[in-house]
């Protein structure tokens, strides 16, 4: 009988050792969106420190509401990304390079960073001629500063900070 108690102390003890540890290992994720921008503060006009685009891995070390601490896994850098950035399936860009098998498709490479690349908007243009993309083509030379984005959720009472504020 006390041989039995202290094999399930063991196995109990080494159970929660275990299940610790994994909880506390760093979870790699993968940037999901064209380009992204790790913030200092988990806030969506928090200072700029770097930039990680589509495929890059970060170490997820914490989170706070929407908001991933991360640690950018080519530079080391850490910092915050919202969670809509990241995607816990592994991005890895190979296709097309010499003595590579792809492991992307070439559909995945064209959605990279969920828009078109050129070809496939020419390809799509030539498909749909009688649609204008006059429009679109302005709407993405937009740019828009961050003080431009904070004065217009001030004019209009929003806010911004946390979990992507109301």
């Amino acid at each position: 009988m006390k041989k039995k108690k202290i094999i399930i102390y063991a196995v109990v003890s080494a159970s929660i050792f275990l299940l610790t540890a994994l909880a506390s290992a760093a979870t790699t994720m993968s940037i999901q969106v064209r380009e992204t921008q790790l913030r200092a503060t988990p806030d969506y006009f928090g200072k700029i420190i770097s930039r990680a685009v589509y495929g890059d891995q970060v170490a997820v070390e914490g989170a706070k509401g929407s908001w991933k601490k991360v640690r950018l896994k080519k530079t080391g850098r850490t910092g915050w990304l919202n969670s809509s950035a990241l995607s816990a399936k592994e991005i890895k860009l190979l296709a097309g390079a010499k003595g590579t098998k792809g492991a992307a498709s070439a559909s995945e490479l064209q959605l990279a960073g969920k828009g078109f690349n050129p070809e496939v908007e020419k390809e799509f243009k030539n498909r749909n001629r009688q649609i204008s993309f006059f429009w679109v083509d302005k709407m993405e030379q937009i740019v828009i500063s961050d003080a431009e984005k904070q004065k217009f959720a001030r004019d209009g009472g929003l806010t911004l900070s946390g979990n992507g504020g109301r």
